[in-house]
């Protein structure tokens, strides 16, 4: 029994464009260090990345991905939303 997953071409499309996007905009750049777990472990400098990265997230529907498109999410289906 095979219970390797397997994705469709439009899956493996979507998975491909969501890893290229966290290569370019989910890299915390190396002055600010390490994110912590914990909130406020945070500096200035390390909340504003993260407050500005999940801005970016919700633009692109990201955030909430699997919730509908009028309540902000991404509207995306659940296959989506694992992927």
């Amino acid at each position: 029994m095979d219970f390797e997953l397997q994705y469709t071409t439009e899956q493996e499309d979507f998975r491909r464009e969501v890893r290229s996007w966290l290569e370019e905009h989910a890299r915390v750049p190396e002055e600010l260090g390490a994110l912590p777990l914990e909130e406020g472990e945070m500096t200035w400098e390390m909340f504003q990345w993260a407050r500005d990265f999940q801005r970016k997230l919700g633009a692109k529907g990201w955030l909430f991905p699997t919730f509908p498109s009028d309540y902000g999410g991404g509207g995306l289906s659940p296959d989506q939303g694992i992927i």
